[in-house]
């Protein structure tokens, strides 16, 4: 990728930054035009099936939405990202906030805001192609998350 691109996927990554710690629905969804590739496919953890896929962002955009109001204001921070030379990385997150708003991800029942802190990892692999993200799979343990929030479920 040229100077330019790399400048522009730069300024992209930093308003999707700036978007998720704003919880900024209208921010993220034009930053997410400059990153992620139309068919992009995401995968986030969610609900008893322990996993939900998304093509498209339109399809992911109510999954990131409602997390990033649910735990706002949100803070993530990059602890290490490795990749292979080939358009394909990985990314080790330290995500912290607070429980502001009612999580409703797929699969679960609306949890009603509790005001208590959480942090948590989170390891993102990612594939580019022409500039673009074409995969996100980001993964985290849920079941803390809820604990953290006092709503994890009895085993």
């Amino acid at each position: 990728m040229n100077d330019k691109g790399t400048s522009r996927t730069a300024d992209a990554v930093q308003q999707w930054v700036t978007a998720v710690e704003t919880a900024d629905a209208k921010l993220l969804r034009s930053s997410a035009a400059l990153l992620f590739a139309s068919d992009c496919e995401f995968r986030r953890p969610s609900g008893t099936s322990g996993e939900a896929r998304f093509v498209g962002y339109d399809a992911f955009a109510p999954w990131i939405e409602n997390f990033v109001r649910a735990f706002h204001p949100l803070h993530p921070s990059l602890v290490e990202r490795f990749g292979d030379g080939d358009n394909r990385f990985c990314q080790l997150s330290l995500i912290e906030g607070t429980h502001t708003g009612t999580l409703a991800l797929p699969g679960m029942k609306p949890i009603p805001p509790s005001g208590r802190p959480v942090s948590f990892e989170e390891l993102t692999y990612s594939a580019e192609a022409n500039g673009l993200v074409t995969r996100q799979w980001a993964y985290f343990d849920l079941y803390n998350v809820l604990r953290q929030i006092g709503a994890a479920p009895t085993p």
